[in-house]
């Protein structure tokens, strides 16, 4: 008989709000219900483990805040070249009140029980923030959107998050992008001198 792990259930105040993540049929902002356990069961994954400091993220979007409270620069890997918009191309940092970049990176690695803010899906992972939005919110040009795909595999990130796209269902739409991808699924990710390929998300 298979068994469930022990949950853990951390600290961070709005982790209750997490429904995704910890669903208990808890009332969502708008008024409705939940469904109890239609989640991806995040409490018993982190009895198992809550990520590894070895495993770099990369978050292509509006850029990531330098010590953000529940994204410390510990666990950021901010390179050089990491802006592919406009400003400071060494800093990966939002503009403005553009806070997509850092919304999208504590969904995926916010610090577990600090006793602030939420929790990411995997805590103990690593980001690398690749700026890819102008100040004014619009995106770049899809042949540096290629650019900054590259330059995640090329700087080790083992995933590549991307919280963006095309208004079109054409799979080739920017074949450069497309190039891009295939190269960091088939060629990233080096492992003693293998390439494992890179998981890269839309």
């Amino acid at each position: 008989k298979i068994e469930k792990h022990q949950q853990v259930i951390p600290n961070d105040p709005y982790f209750v709000n997490q429904f995704t993540l910890h669903n208990t049929g808890q009332v969502f902002n708008d008024g409705h219900f939940g469904t109890a356990d239609a989640d991806i069961d995040a409490p018993e994954s982190w009895a198992m483990t809550t990520g590894a400091n070895n495993i770099l993220i990369a978050i292509l979007d509006e850029g990531v805040s330098p010590n953000h409270p529940d994204l410390p620069n510990a666990r950021q890997v901010r390179l050089n070249g990491s802006n592919f918009a406009d400003g400071d191309p060494n800093n990966p940092s939002p503009t403005g009140n553009m806070n997509h970049g850092n919304s999208c990176a504590g969904v995926i690695a916010a610090t577990q029980n600090n006793n602030e803010g939420i929790v990411g899906v995997c805590p103990n992972c690593r980001i690398m923030p690749i700026r890819i939005f102008n100040a004014n919110g619009t995106g770049i040009a899809s042949n540096i959107l290629a650019d900054a795909i590259n330059f995640a595999r090329n700087n080790g990130a083992d995933i590549i998050s991307n919280r963006w796209g095309f208004n079109s269902d054409n799979p080739n739409f920017i074949p450069a992008i497309v190039t891009a991808i295939q190269t960091a699924t088939t060629q990233g990710r080096v492992v003693n001198g293998v390439a494992r390929g890179c998981v890269v998300l839309f």
